[in-house]
């Protein structure tokens, strides 16, 4: 159908231009700021769980995954109490968002943040005239220089077309989720397909 070559079509276009504004900064994530992290949640990661915090070295979008109990949360958490220490100031707060309000929910209460729901963040109310579809593309862009995007598995393209039009230049966007969960109700897969795309940085979890 059109209206997905349309989505698709988009969905590539603010891909692009993510990861090309996103190479305009580059810091290291040193072993040192680590250990603080570490130390800070109470926490010990592992050597894998560790490499995930090079996802925080530069803008774009970028992909978590890993089963349950691969410590896909704690990792979110090292990342997201990372970034308030050593990048906020320069580069933006950050933003929590989940597929769902039961993941939402979950997400804030594991992470100590508070986490919206997608549709809410972005203020899409639920349309079911296929026409409409480009409804609410065109609101204000997420005040953020980190959104960490959970459940993402369970995305459709359409509303991952809606967010990826609405993040801002040079941000860091991190999709976590788990290839094996659920897929979306709506059209497309569009987590499935970002990771087969060699330009978006992913971390894949494998240690329980």
């Amino acid at each position: 159908r059109r209206n997905t070559f349309n989505l698709e079509k988009n969905v590539l276009y603010n891909l692009r231009r993510l990861n090309k504004t996103g190479n305009d900064w580059h810091e290291q994530v040193r072993d040192i700021e680590i250990d603080d992290i570490q130390e800070q949640n109470n926490m010990i990661y592992n050597k894998e769980q560790r490499g995930a915090f090079g996802l925080l070295c530069g803008g774009g979008v970028k992909v978590l995954t890993g089963l349950a109990g691969t410590g896909k949360t704690a990792v979110v958490r090292g990342l997201v109490t990372y970034w308030e220490q050593y990048r906020q100031e320069k580069y933006g707060s950050v933003t929590l968002l989940a597929s769902t309000g039961m993941a939402a929910k979950v997400m804030s209460e594991k992470v100590g943040r508070e986490a919206a729901t997608i549709h809410k963040e972005l203020k899409i109310i639920p349309i079911e005239d296929d026409d409409l579809d480009e409804f609410g593309m065109f609101g204000a862009a997420i005040d953020a220089g980190l959104i960490i995007i959970d459940e993402s598995s369970m995305i459709d393209l359409r509303i991952f077309s809606i967010l990826l039009s609405r993040i801002k230049n040079e941000t860091t966007v991190i999709f976590v989720g788990d290839d094996g969960q659920l897929p979306p109700v709506g059209i497309g897969q569009p987590f499935s397909d970002i990771m087969k795309i060699s330009d978006v940085q992913h971390v894949h979890l494998q240690k329980i």
